[in-house]
């Protein structure tokens, strides 16, 4: 990531952007080469600009949350019954006679 390229990222566009590949899940490493750079870069960003850091870390929040959800409920023993639907192929008034 060259000098200057941070200033793309501190945008509003940016910023939410950075945001969304924390919340889908992406590692920090993901995101520096999602951005075009190394990780030692992004780190060095996330220390010296607030506005970056608070999107990763709003990002991850959901994601955290929800992984703490799952391993509560594995846990705790959850289960559930699922219930699932198929659709039989459609035929003809005709097709039925004939059987």
């Amino acid at each position: 990531m060259a000098n200057g390229k941070y200033e793309q990222w501190l945008t509003e566009e940016g910023l939410l952007q950075l945001e969304a590949w924390a919340r889908n899940g992406l590692t920090d490493e993901q995101i520096a080469s999602n951005m075009g750079g190394a990780y030692s870069t992004l780190r060095g960003w996330r220390d010296k600009y607030l506005a970056l850091s608070a999107a990763l870390k709003r990002g991850k929040e959901v994601i955290d949350i929800q992984v703490e959800n799952a391993l509560l409920k594995r846990a705790l023993g959850y289960s559930c019954t699922e219930l699932t639907k198929e659709q039989l192929p459609l035929c003809s008034f005709q097709t039925l006679l004939q059987d």
